[in-house]
């Protein structure tokens, strides 16, 4: 996925908030506003598909309930264990969802690279 154009202007953080109420919080702000392209590469061409928060989020939404339903976690909740979620995806749209709804869930991600992996899996997290 690639980002929208960096020359728009960047959301702004509240430093106070944690990192899953700020993403909400700016897919609230504008939930039509342009947030990324998906980039589709067909036999002659690349295709740039352009995707909005509101999208966005109902697609994390989606991968957060697969991934609660999957591994039988609820979110976490402030004060409970960690949960550490290793990613072995390669760099997509899809990685990107995972990604994200693994930090809206609050658990730790640890995200593997493949070469990496093979190569030093006891090394990682």
């Amino acid at each position: 996925m690639a980002f929208a154009n960096v020359s728009s202007s960047l959301p702004e953080l509240n430093p106070c908030l944690p990192l899953p109420e700020n993403i909400l919080r700016q897919a609230s702000v504008n939930p039509d506003r342009t947030l990324g392209y998906i980039l589709d590469d067909g036999p002659t061409e690349t295709i740039l598909n352009p995707v909005t928060w509101r999208e966005v989020l109902i697609d994390v939404r989606q991968r957060a309930r697969e991934l609660v339903a999957s591994l039988g976690r609820p979110a976490r909740k402030l004060g409970e264990e960690g949960f550490v979620v290793g990613l072995l995806l390669r760099s997509s749209y899809e990685y990107f969802l995972t990604l994200t709804a693994v930090v809206m869930l609050r658990w730790t991600v640890c995200p593997y690279r493949y070469p990496a992996f093979l190569d030093h899996s006891s090394d990682i997290c």
